[in-house]
């Protein structure tokens, strides 16, 4: 989920996009208050059907490309379209999706600044975020 800052510039548009279909009655009383657009859908590289891992030891939750999945999932790409193909600060938590979207270069290249969780698997090291981060 994209988290809201404490204060923000007047006349701001925020998205928010949230895969978890259990947050939507949460995200309703946050969008009336503060007022922001939310999209219950996954951010990834491509559009496509996700289905959701939910670990609920951990509270992580997991996206799985699935093309039986219930869950839509909408490129980066047209994230950014959605905001006019400009964005001053994009917040990325997206449970290990983060590494399908480095790989989108061009449409990074909209992104004036990035504030981003990670996570590392079995597969990828600090290097190879560093790296990719660099790359965009």
């Amino acid at each position: 989920m994209i988290e809201l800052p404490p204060r923000r510039e007047k006349g701001a548009t925020i998205h928010v996009y949230e895969p978890n279909p259990h947050l939507q009655i949460y995200l309703d009383a946050h969008a009336r208050t503060v007022k922001f657009n939310y999209f219950m859908e996954a951010v990834g590289l491509n559009e496509g059907k996700v289905h959701l891992e939910i670990n609920k030891e951990s509270c992580l939750t997991k996206t799985q490309l699935d093309n039986n999945g219930k869950i839509v999932q909408t490129s980066l790409r047209t994230a950014i379209a959605r905001l006019g193909n400009e964005v001053d600060l994009a917040k990325v938590d997206c449970e290990g999706a983060e590494w399908g979207l480095l790989a989108d270069y061009k449409s990074w290249r909209s992104v004036k600044h990035l504030a981003m969780e990670y996570h590392l698997g079995s597969n990828n090291t600090h290097h190879e975020i560093k790296e990719g981060i660099q790359n965009l």
